[in-house]
């Protein structure tokens, strides 16, 4: 589906950057036809134009950035081949946790974005939430994950990045998985089961993406596992971030209260799915693979399995990164969320997604992991930080030229292998293998993580 197809909907047309406001940045973004099928050559021009225009405007206009890239000895000018993108400064994902405190929150946001993008006053900042709640009242989305050290990871987006992150989740979900789409579109299958809190009531990276995806189908039926409010100082107390015997106390109340809803929560998506497959009704079922694990095996013990059958789509989300004694390969997941619930394993999918990166690597029905080589240049680092060659597994790393509000050039702490194209379909450029882990001696801060220990009290994740 064209980007032109996509705002003759009236519902959509809000979502997307208006064709005469375009740079070429956006050009790459919203231009091609399909993100995941664009010729070699043409996806190189594209993305070497947009980054190319991404880096003079954050050397321009960001003073972090700009520092950064005088202390390296590079220019924006430096960058005239594809070839040449693998000069370009990285900065690294602990950038993003590296605030102290929610009194120098607003300060140190502004820190990381451009000096043309202003914040607006805020009112409240007591807290990282009523911080995070003025802005999103303002037109600035800021996105957390968290992990075992304490810190958060947050993500600021203003108006224009989220748009292009919001597109780039919608699409990436249409044009991989034209299934999800179908369902999505019809008035008999547009259920969504989200394994998750309510995108509306939290700002946790992961539920706000299938948020964004949803924003595309006012119309659908979404069924969040989770109602109440998850904010960041619910999650600090639920994995033990306690100060004073009052915190302590809040904590393992909280952590009970977490456990017990998350066994009612189960059941309640479990008679939904039941009573939606008796009526031969379809959906879309999303989640971390924790929380698959732990409905899988319910099912099992209950009443030994479903079938869903074709009408069904199960995209899991937030990596791999489940607690890492339980993990399991990510085939052999499969294997059993299609025997257990009846989905075929070519409607079960992965989305990988990092909250510093605008745009998710949705897996093809060969269930490799597709970069849209339009907008995103990826790398493989060795110990030295020094791209490597393709099939060589390392650091991941990329230059995500859509966003506005950071620079989008960042080295991770995930450990990947890109293969130069899909062993399993057509479709041109690079893919991600299937498998993919934490560095060693890295905390599990992702938000399927986070998710873990929140709705399970700390405790391990069934296998």
């Amino acid at each position: 589906m064209t980007y032109q197809e996509l705002i003759g909907r009236p519902t959509w047309a809000p979502l997307m950057v208006p064709r005469e406001a375009w740079s070429e940045v956006d050009d790459a973004l919203f231009g091609p036809q399909d993100l995941f099928n664009v010729e070699k050559a043409e996806a190189e021009r594209l993305r070497l134009r947009a980054i190319q225009r991404s880096l003079r405007y954050h050397f321009e206009m960001n003073p972090f950035y700009r520092a950064l890239c005088k202390d390296r000895g590079f220019k924006p000018e430096d960058v005239k081949t594809v070839e040449d993108l693998r000069k370009v400064p990285l900065i690294p994902e602990s950038i993003f946790k590296g605030c102290r405190g929610p009194s120098e929150f607003l300060q140190w946001l502004e820190g990381l974005g451009p000096e043309d993008l202003e914040y607006p006053p805020v009112h409240d900042q007591s807290s990282y939430d009523s911080t995070i709640d003025e802005l999103q009242n303002s037109g600035i989305t800021v996105t957390y994950s968290s992990g075992t050290s304490g810190k958060f990871t947050f993500v600021p987006h203003d108006d224009l990045t989220w748009k292009r992150a919001r597109y780039a989740i919608g699409i990436g979900g249409f044009q991989m998985i034209p299934l999800y789409f179908e369902l999505m579109s019809s008035a008999e299958n547009c259920n969504a089961l989200l394994l998750m809190p309510d995108p509306s009531r939290t700002h946790l990276f992961m539920a706000r993406v299938s948020g964004a995806a949803m924003d595309f189908f006012p119309h659908a039926k979404v069924h969040p596992a989770m109602s109440r409010t998850l904010s960041t100082r619910v999650l600090s107390l639920s994995q033990g971030r306690a100060r004073g015997l009052r915190d302590r106390v809040l904590a393992r109340i909280m952590r009970r209260i977490a456990t017990r809803s998350a066994a009612k929560a189960d059941d309640q998506m479990i008679e939904l799915m039941k009573n939606l497959g008796r009526e031969h009704r379809g959906g879309v079922l999303g989640g971390p693979p924790f929380w698959f694990a732990r409905i899988l095996s319910k099912i099992e013990e209950l009443v030994g399995s479903l079938s869903l059958g074709d009408k069904w789509v199960a995209i899991t989300g937030g990596g791999w990164k489940m607690a890492e004694l339980a993990r399991i390969p990510e085939k052999e997941f499969r294997e059993r969320v299609s025997r257990t619930l009846g989905i075929p394993q070519s409607n079960i999918r992965d989305l990988y997604s990092m909250s510093e990166c605008s745009v998710p690597f949705p897996s093809c029905e060969g269930h490799y992991k597709h970069i849209p080589s339009t907008v995103l240049q990826p790398f493989i680092l060795d110990e030295d930080l020094e791209p490597v060659s393709y099939g060589v597994t390392g650091r991941f790393a990329f230059l995500d030229p859509l966003a506005r509000s950071y620079p989008g050039f960042i080295i991770m702490s995930d450990r990947a292998r890109i293969l130069e194209h899909c062993p399993a379909c057509s479709r041109p450029g690079p893919v991600l293998d299937p498998e993919i882990t934490r560095m060693p001696g890295v905390d599990d801060r992702g938000c399927a993580g986070v998710m873990r220990r929140f709705v399970e009290g700390e405790t391990k994740s069934r296998p």
